[in-house]
């Protein structure tokens, strides 16, 4: 029963692993980056849902606690609490966004190794073999497919980090509120 299930399983993967032989060692590269791409996304939203709500907490109650929060001097340290919560909160979406413009640029890289295949076909069949010519082409092509796909959905995980740090950084600076602005009755 087990050898039948691991033997469906594998099955299963069998269009993935024949893509990723077709594609070349480039494609294997960009599954790797964006594997990589997607540990960074990842790392952001456990941040985000884990260690942040800690130190923005941490950040609001030192700064309720001060005795005045209307001089030049207490503006200028909440500007730097401010300063610090949206450092800490973009603090790796550089590298998520340089990953996601990275990968286009190995998808050509693979097009373009794919392609001194095909001009090697050419040389050696004097350009008659077409079939040859259109198969090697198309795996040519794959490799530009997959960073143009990792890009693509890189790009939406972009897009939700970036959403959540816009979000979490208002609150947080709404919440960094001066005795001024608390009504007392």
């Amino acid at each position: 029963m087990w050898d039948n299930l691991s033997y469906t399983f594998l099955q299963s993967f069998a269009p993935i692993i024949q893509i990723f032989g077709q594609g070349g060692p480039v494609l294997v590269l960009i599954a790797g980056v964006g594997t990589v791409l997607w540990w960074y996304i990842f790392e952001r939203i456990w941040y985000f849902r884990q260690d942040y709500p800690l130190e923005s907490t941490a950040s609001v109650n030192q700064w309720l606690a001060r005795e005045e929060t209307n001089s030049w001097n207490a503006r200028q340290i909440r500007e730097g609490m401010i300063s610090r919560n949206n450092e800490n909160l973009y603090h790796t979406t550089v590298i998520i966004r340089a990953i996601i413009l990275l990968c286009p640029l190995l998808g050509l890289l693979g097009t373009v190794t794919g392609m001194i295949d095909v001009f090697e076909v050419m040389a050696v069949s004097d350009g008659i073999d077409a079939k040859s010519m259109t198969s090697i082409v198309s795996r040519a092509i794959i490799p530009t497919m997959g960073g143009m796909i990792a890009a693509i959905i890189g790009i939406f995980g972009n897009m939700y980090v970036q959403r959540q740090i816009d979000i979490l950084s208002a609150i947080f600076e709404g919440a960094l509120i001066t005795k001024d602005n608390v009504k007392t009755n």
